[in-house]
């Protein structure tokens, strides 16, 4: 058990000591270029501390002074996308979903890259997700049906337009959705059963 503890406390280690080397990196950082990058490393290491203000705030900085890098707007909506699923806090968890979309369509108008597809998809599909809790089922449709557009390959997303459907009492669409999922992840066991 004690290795155990320590295994997990090294990531931790390691991403606060590159925070500090970051840090010291922004000293010596001659141009915005440069000090962009860095701000984009320190926004992805404060992320997978789970510190969502300081990856926010360095972000914000790296955007600032690289507005044309797609990059940094999908780390930085991955961030957001994080944080999502660690907030239990509905209408942040709102804005966090909200602001993500924007920063990943962002990057999309300017480099058309997969990761960015995906992360939007995964994006759409939590959106839809909190929309079908609150029973709008029109409007969370329309984001399961976003989602799969950007990335059909996220099984999770069919998996719950079909429970949407179902709930719709639109049993024939409900099973297509199940059969997608099981298609994509056949060890999906609350399909299954």
């Amino acid at each position: 058990i004690g290795s155990m503890s320590r295994a997990s406390e090294s990531p931790k280690k390691e991403f606060k000591e590159a925070i500090n080397a970051w840090k010291e990196a922004l000293k010596y950082a001659k141009d915005d270029s440069y000090r962009g990058k860095i701000y984009d490393n320190l926004g992805g290491s404060y992320k997978m501390l789970d510190d969502f203000t300081n990856a926010i705030n360095s972000y914000e900085q790296a955007i600032k002074l690289r507005p044309d890098a797609p990059w940094t707007y999908n780390n930085y909506a991955t961030g957001l996308l994080r944080a999502y699923k660690k907030d239990k806090d509905n209408e942040k968890r709102e804005e966090y979903l909200d602001k993500a979309i924007e920063l990943l369509k962002k990057a999309l108008s300017l480099m058309d890259f997969g990761m960015a597809h995906h992360n939007l998809a995964t994006a759409y599909g939590y959106k839809g997700y909190l929309l079908f809790t609150r029973g709008n089922l029109a409007e969370a449709e329309r984001f399961y049906r976003m989602a799969i557009k950007e990335d059909s390959s996220l099984h999770w997303v069919h998996y719950w337009l079909g429970i949407l459907y179902e709930h719709k009492g639109d049993l024939i669409k409900a099973e297509h959705e199940y059969l997608w999922t099981l298609n994509l992840k056949p060890d999906f066991r609350d399909v299954q059963d």
